[in-house]
């Protein structure tokens, strides 16, 4: 189990640190290649798998956004009266 947690949360900083503006071009498509795709290890996406891996490169931010609007709508509806 504490593998799995350190997996877990090497995972999340990965993907915060290719997230930020200061992040390289190419840091969140490998990322996602490593994190997601990637059988053998290897860091950056083969041609075949290039596509699919762009796609969630422009699915991803928008993803997290809406995710961190849902938990401030959810942190904000419990304080309010």
């Amino acid at each position: 189990m504490k593998d799995l947690e350190r997996i877990f949360y090497g995972n999340i900083v990965a993907y915060d640190a290719a997230i930020v503006p200061e992040a390289k071009q190419d840091e969140l498509p490998n990322v996602i290649w490593r994190n997601v795709f990637s059988d053998d290890g290897s860091l950056k996406p083969d041609a075949a798998a290039a596509q699919t891996v762009q796609a969630c490169t422009h699915y991803a931010p928008y993803y997290c956004y809406i995710q961190s609007c849902w938990i401030c709508s959810s942190i904000i509806s419990d304080i309010a009266p």
